[in-house]
């Protein structure tokens, strides 16, 4: 057995517990629900930051609070922290410490309601739409703002 590596009890049952991969190394849990916060802790990595793999697809960054929903065979990967940006939304300057985000994330940092739309801004060119799902690579001093719904009519 590996470092970081628990073992689950089936009951005898005759149903396993799910596995799950964290840099490469497997996990046997008991819980099908995990915070970003125990997954880090499971990996013995508490100050990395968690990217869940989604293959051809960009990696979604897992926070502490954010809950995961294990079937089994999920892939997750970790990376040092490996500073602050400081990005701005609707104005107000936020420090974070990922260095990808999704559009929701971005959204509830500033404590904006998820029907909301989310824009990069882009100087000299149109703003992008990020859509909530949409994975963001953070630079420090980046701009985004918020459009709430419109109503016509």
């Amino acid at each position: 057995m590996q470092a970081g590596e628990a073992r689950g009890n089936s009951g005898g049952g005759g149903r396993t517990a799910p596995k799950i991969w964290i840099d490469d190394v497997e996990h046997v849990i008991t819980d099908q629900q995990l915070t970003g916060r125990a997954l880090r802790a499971l990996a013995e990595k508490p100050d990395a930051h968690l990217y869940m793999d989604q293959g051809a697809s960009p990696d979604i960054p897992i926070s502490d609070d954010d809950v995961v929903q294990i079937q089994g065979g999920e892939q997750f990967r970790t990376t040092p922290v490996r500073k602050a940006y400081k990005i701005f939304i609707d104005g107000a300057e936020f420090i974070v410490e990922f260095e990808e985000m999704t559009g929701e994330q971005i959204k509830k940092l500033a404590e904006k309601p998820e029907d909301y739309k989310l824009f990069l801004e882009r100087p000299g060119q149109p703003d992008l739409l990020i859509r909530d799902e949409e994975v963001v690579r953070i630079r420090d001093g980046e701009h985004f703002h918020t459009v709430p719904p419109a109503n016509f009519g």
